[in-house]
């Protein structure tokens, strides 16, 4: 008989997989059935079992359970949005993956991935020994400050307003609000959770971003090195913070029904689901339409940004990027990368889909 494992991540996926739906239930009720009866079991060594010694057949479920949890009842669906079900297609599909920019970054973000994950945690420490030199401080400072914050509610479920960093501003938030520090930042866990997707073996046939989320598709996509990207992104956001200041606001509207809003000093910024807009302009301009918006009883949150981007006020040229010219030789992009790149910085890269935005 093996010895148990040692320690490991403290979430684990539980997954069992059938030719049938009923047969598929039945598996995950026999599973729930053996972990009551064997608790001091490890679910690291019941998950790693179920995922390398199982054959996979096309009707599957799944549950997300904790160690130290009653792993039982959550197979049995005592919690109800950590377990799932379905049927897996029969050929595996391609997988994009999308880099955000700025706006819902906050301390803490990815906290639990650093302490659990190695991958993670190499890549972004990597990051941060490249980006010391040029900020001037240890970003892991600014990403993971203070004491770990729990990420569970009571009922067992998750605490999405803590998550997000809903709760009361505090020092730290102001500091990763900075523009000079947010977009490396940013860069930072975009670029670590992708290696971690990768590692698992999630590897993305194509890449795409947002604003500098861009920076970190290029990235993944073999177009610009990691020091490169960094001295990019730094040097930017640099740039950036020395332009005049601004805000951005999340409205719960569509493009039409937001319209009556926009002025000369607000724009339209970017159009992120049929009824969620943002808007953008200067600080005083912004704080008007919230107040606004919500007397007319509108939904509207102001993001955590000290610049009005995307609204017309940003317009970098590209010979005012420090070392641009100088990047050197871009890689062949191994994904597929969609964005605007080409029109700025991938001017020797050989992909034609390649792109950036300023």
């Amino acid at each position: 008989m093996r010895s148990p494992s040692g320690p490991s991540r403290p979430w684990q996926l539980l997954a069992v997989s059938a030719r049938s739906g009923a047969a598929a239930d039945a598996a995950a009720a026999r599973l729930a059935d053996h972990l009551q009866q064997h608790p001091e079991l490890p679910l690291a060594d019941a998950a790693f079992t179920l995922r390398e010694g199982r054959r996979a057949f096309p009707h599957r479920r799944i549950a997300i359970v904790r160690q130290g949890e009653d792993a039982a009842a959550i197979l049995r669906g005592a919690v109800k949005e950590r377990v799932a079900g379905g049927i897996a297609e029969a050929n595996t599909p391609s997988v994009a993956f999308l880099f955000p920019g700025l706006g819902d970054h906050y301390p803490n973000m990815a906290r639990g991935l650093y302490e659990a994950e190695p991958v993670f945690r190499a890549e972004v420490d990597r990051c941060a020994e490249i980006l010391r030199p040029l900020l001037g401080m240890d970003v892991r400072e600014l990403l993971f400050p203070g004491e770990a914050p729990s990420d569970a509610a009571p009922s067992g479920g998750f605490d999405l307003k803590r998550m997000l960093g809903r709760d009361e501003p505090d020092a730290a938030a102001g500091e990763l609000d900075r523009t000079e520090l947010a977009q490396p930042a940013v860069f930072v866990i975009d670029y670590a959770l992708a290696k971690l997707w990768m590692s698992f073996g999630i590897v993305p046939a194509a890449v795409i971003g947002h604003s500098l989320g861009e920076y970190a598709a290029a990235c993944i996509a073999g177009i610009l090195t990691l020091e490169d990207a960094l001295a990019l992104v730094a040097d930017r956001a640099r740039i950036i913070q020395a332009l005049p200041g601004g805000a951005m606001l999340a409205v719960s509207l569509s493009a039409d029904e937001v319209a009556p809003w926009l002025s000369n000093d607000v724009a339209l910024a970017a159009v992120n689901a049929p009824g969620l807009t943002v808007l953008a302009g200067p600080e005083a301009a912004i704080e008007d339409v919230r107040v606004a918006l919500e007397e007319d009883g509108r939904v509207a949150r102001r993001l955590p940004t000290t610049h009005a981007f995307a609204a017309g006020r940003l317009d970098i040229k590209a010979d005012a990027e420090t070392g641009v010219d100088d990047v050197g030789h871009f890689a062949f992009a191994e994904a597929g990368v969609g964005s605007q790149f080409e029109t700025c910085l991938a001017r020797g890269a050989r992909s034609p889909r390649v792109g950036v935005a300023l």
